[in-house]
């Protein structure tokens, strides 16, 4: 944005570089990857076990299904999901 606004004489410079390395860099953290379909069926088992509250048996039950990650799911609106009821399964 300071660049567009140096660029189109809105402002003298840009002083976001004098925040460079100011903040540290976050930390990438790798999760590990089921790729065995003996794993997944261990997982799925474990899903329909679970006994918590509804709202996260729901979530844990939809997540094989849509394959997103756990935040993008806790933050999907009703909006973005399309409940149509079809002949088949």
């Amino acid at each position: 944005m300071f660049r567009y606004a140096v660029a189109s004489g809105r402002a003298e410079r840009d002083p976001t570089t004098d925040l460079a390395g100011a903040l540290p860099s976050a930390k990438t953290q790798h999760r590990a990857t089921l790729v065995e379909p003996k794993e997944v069926g261990e997982l799925l088992r474990a899903i329909d076990a679970y006994t918590g509250t509804f709202v996260v048996r729901a979530a844990f039950k939809l997540a094989p299904l849509v394959f997103l990650r756990p935040g993008e799911l806790a933050q999907a609106e009703w909006a973005e999901f399309e409940l149509r009821v079809s002949g088949r399964l």
